[in-house]
Parts: structure tokens; sequence; C-alpha cells
């Protein structure tokens, strides 16, 4: 997760001190983040926003975000299940409601 968000950061052009301002925290203190080997998911939540990625991006390499454009592109529609997020459960009928679910601020 580190480098592949210190990458993002990179790719994007993006200055640490306007992210950790965002964060409202130090220039340091995101260093401190971004070497931290497991971080929350609500800390991968807020960095998300402040990078302005989905959640995943940070978490995913380029290959597996190549085989997450790979599912996106065949049919999906049978995915079917229940999410529990913050104790509230969501009903899934198509990879779309999972993505955005996923992509939703909750």
């Amino acid at each position: 997760m580190i480098n592949r968000t210190r990458e993002i950061i990179e790719q994007l052009n993006l200055k640490k001190v306007d992210i950790a301002e965002k964060l409202g925290i130090t220039p340091v203190g995101l260093n401190q983040l971004l070497n931290t080997e497991k971080p929350k998911l609500e800390t991968l939540e807020k960095l998300s926003k402040a990078v302005g990625v989905p959640v995943w991006k940070l978490i995913l390499s380029d290959d597996e975000i190549k085989e997450v454009n790979i599912l996106e592109e065949k049919d999906l529609s049978e995915v079917n299940g229940y999410v529990k997020v913050k104790g509230t459960i969501y009903e899934i009928h198509s990879f779309e409601d999972l993505r955005r679910l996923i992509e939703m601020d909750v």
C-alpha cells in the first residue's frame, strides 16, 4: 500500500503538502501515515478522498487493477449477496451495485 500510494501521488503530480493540509496533518504526519504497513480502513478512506481516487486504487497493484478492468468488461449481473458496512446491510444484485457501494461515502 505504501509504495502504491506514493506512485499515485507522483502520477497525479500531487504535492504532499497539499494532501497533508486536506487531511489536517503535517507533512511529517503524512510521511508517517504513508509508512504505516497496515492502515485502518478509516485512514484509507480519508487518504483516498484527499488524493481523489477510490480506496481500492490505493491498495491494488497495477496488475490487480488490470484484472478488475477485465472483470468490469464481463457480464457480472448475476452477482448477488449482502454486505454489512458499519452496521448497515446493503443488498447487492450486480457488480455495478457492488461498485456503487465501494465508492459510496458511508
